[in-house]
């Protein structure tokens, strides 16, 4: 029973993430040609309210499968619509049914091709599932836009948030390098 919660609970997530996404305007754009295998999509969304763009890459199962783990995605914000270069780049992990896993212990570390980086302690906020009385722990960091070029250009990423340690593959890697591809030089 616990299971199927959990698996409504992530596909409600994700399905109230698309559709938000496509009630504000969201324009899917792609790094390399869309005919391509290796084609990763890169999101790009005008908010009109705030004048800003967002450009992100779509929530990654961060620990190998979608159920029961974490999702990682990486995002940016410019002024208005003219691209502008990042200073920052947000990291967001969405930890389905946590508990309390990460409301104290939720320390950021990357090694990326034997360099390590100690990114810190990341913002945590519940966000109440609807339906199941549980939450979603929604943890973020901002990063200097330097420090996470490096990063997605290693060829191996290890992540350790809090007691959680994974290893990015390659697939995802490709995502965060075409992020870093979108951002003007």
């Amino acid at each position: 029973m616990k299971h199927l919660a959990q698996t409504l609970s992530i596909t409600l997530l994700l399905l109230i993430c698309v559709v938000s996404g496509a009630a504000q305007n969201v324009a899917p754009t792609s790094s390399p040609k869309s005919n391509d295998k290796g084609s990763v999509r890169i999101y790009r969304r005008y908010d009109k309210a705030k004048s800003e763009t967002i450009i992100s890459t779509y929530p990654i199962p961060a620990s190998g499968y979608p159920l029961g783990g974490l999702y990682i995605n990486v995002y940016y914000t410019y002024p208005g619509k003219t691209p502008a270069v990042p200073q920052l780049l947000i990291i967001r992990v969405i930890a389905p049914d946590s508990e309390f896993e990460y409301e104290d212990n939720r320390e950021l570390a990357v090694k990326a091709d034997g360099g390590v980086y100690q990114l810190g302690k990341m913002e945590y906020r519940k966000v109440p599932e609807s339906g199941f009385g549980g939450f979603t722990g929604i943890l973020s960091l901002p990063v200097s836009a330097e420090v996470f070029t490096r990063i997605a250009s290693a060829k191996k990423v290890h992540i350790k948030l809090g007691s959680s340690d994974y290893d990015l593959e390659e697939r995802d890697l490709k995502k965060w390098r075409a992020l870093v591809g979108t951002m003007p030089r």
